[in-house]
């Protein structure tokens, strides 16, 4: 029989004396959001970056206000009055308001730079909204159906990744950059080739498998509309003259997504593939809820985590792409700033005009590297298991 103290149990009338035991404070319960934001905000780095680009972004869309307020010419405007007595581009100068210098037409780096931090995060944010648009679509599709969906998907992205991205982004961006562009959409003949052979395929394919579930119809008319969509859309835009790809930013957006959303692709496929097992999507089949509910109502918000990541690592990689198709000459058409066109134009001078490639490269590299310090900081901060570190 264990004995205890009079300090420990103290009888007051067969109950335990008050004031031996606290009531315990009320827990509060924090939304997910909330931890996310509490491990962003304890990641210094990371809130470093993301003031940066909020910065970037302010000075990006008040270009012409910061400009006019500092005093400095527009980004196109040329003048021989701003450069030095051999008619070279001069450096930084305060008095005369060219902070960063001037390049060899006279016109303002400072200015030019403002502008290209336009450009950039422009192609950037809209790329890659239609990246991640494709290839989240794509990807669940393909990877919640399976089967011949799953094939002919998979097939398409395996086809695009072969695609050498450089050369392919060289041979369209020639190909659109001068005059009034190329036409892509007038080809008739070609749209119905594609709608006939979508339909067949749909009809043909459930057939030899010998499938009477009406469900399998569906998935298979899902997979083959990969190929009816395109076809109905020449026809359709034939009719009206065809579609012109102009060029300059049009051409850059077409092969940053062309080249892009199959990385995406293949990650959210391999995601779904996963999440297709669990009970909730069992649940869901078992109760009768269709296909697209389970998709985009039970699947999707579990993939939320995953595109927020990669969204902000393919960022700064499609404003690297369209600093590198500006810098060869086949992206954003001149005089428009950008900082690839901007260190393309100084390679010729920078070792008598070092400031004409330095600010511009200097504001490349910070701008991607921020993105992808966000992008990791965003990846520890979403996965629990790194809520220790």
């Amino acid at each position: 029989m264990s004995s205890a103290g009079p300090e420990l149990i103290q009888e007051t009338g067969g109950g335990i004396a008050p004031g031996e035991f606290e009531t315990p404070a009320e827990i509060a319960a924090r939304s997910p959001f909330q931890l996310f934001w509490g491990r962003i905000r304890r990641d210094k780095v990371t809130l470093a970056a993301l003031i940066f680009i909020l910065v970037l972004i302010f000075c990006a869309i008040f270009a012409k206000q910061i400009i006019a307020i500092l005093g400095v010419r527009g980004p196109n405007d040329q003048s021989t009055k701003y450069l030095d007595s051999f008619g070279s581009a001069s450096g930084p100068n305060f008095s005369t308001h060219t902070f960063f210098g001037t390049d060899g037409l006279g016109r303002d780096v400072f200015a030019r730079t403002l502008y290209g931090a336009r450009i950039s995060l422009a192609v950037a944010f809209v790329s890659t909204f239609f990246v991640v648009v494709i290839g989240v679509v794509t990807g669940i599709i393909a990877g919640y159906y399976r089967g011949w969906a799953d094939t002919l998907l998979s097939r398409l992205m395996d086809v695009m990744l072969a695609f050498p991205v450089l050369l392919l982004a060289l041979g369209l961006g020639a190909a659109c950059a001068y005059g009034h562009g190329c036409t892509i959409a007038k080809y008739d003949v070609f749209g119905r080739v594609l709608i006939v052979a979508g339909l067949i395929g749909a009809i043909i394919v459930p057939m030899v498998r010998r499938s009477r579930v009406p469900r399998d119809y569906l998935k298979s008319l899902a997979a083959w509309c990969v190929v009816i969509v395109p076809g109905v859309v020449l026809v359709a835009l034939n009719a009206h003259g065809g579609l012109y790809l102009s060029p300059g930013l049009p051409v850059v957006l077409v092969v940053i997504v062309l080249a892009g959303w199959p990385y995406i692709a293949r990650i959210i496929r391999g995601q779904v593939l996963s999440l297709r097992e669990k009970e909730f999507v069992e649940a869901a089949i078992a109760m009768g809820a269709s296909d697209r509910r389970i998709m985009f109502r039970h699947i999707l918000p579990n993939l939320v985590a995953p595109i927020i990541v990669y969204t902000t690592l393919i960022i700064p990689t499609n404003i690297l792409f369209e600093a590198a198709l500006s810098f060869l000459g086949v992206g954003v058409q001149p005089p428009t700033a950008s900082w690839g066109a901007m260190i393309s134009d100084a390679t010729d001078i920078f070792d008598t005009a070092w400031w004409y490639m330095t600010f511009p490269g200097v504001a490349l590299v910070l701008t991607v590297l921020a993105f992808n310090l966000v992008g990791d900081g965003m990846q520890d901060a979403l996965n629990p298991r790194s809520s220790g570190r």
